[in-house]
């Protein structure tokens, strides 16, 4: 979904949208590699776990 409206977007720079799309396909792949679903599967864990009570004296 972001790639598509990202593909529309560049849809003018014609030279440059190959290249950008290409970057952004590589740093998805590096930040992401378990797709969307592994992504909001990691944050929905993060969010269930119990936070630590720090008590300051």
């Amino acid at each position: 979904m972001i790639l598509t409206g990202m593909q529309q977007i560049l849809s003018g720079l014609q030279e440059l949208q190959v290249l950008i799309f290409g970057l952004s396909l590589i740093v998805f792949m590096i930040f992401m590699p378990n797709g969307i679903s592994g992504m909001l599967e990691l944050l929905w864990k993060r969010f269930q776990e119990p936070k630590e009570v720090t008590m300051t004296a």
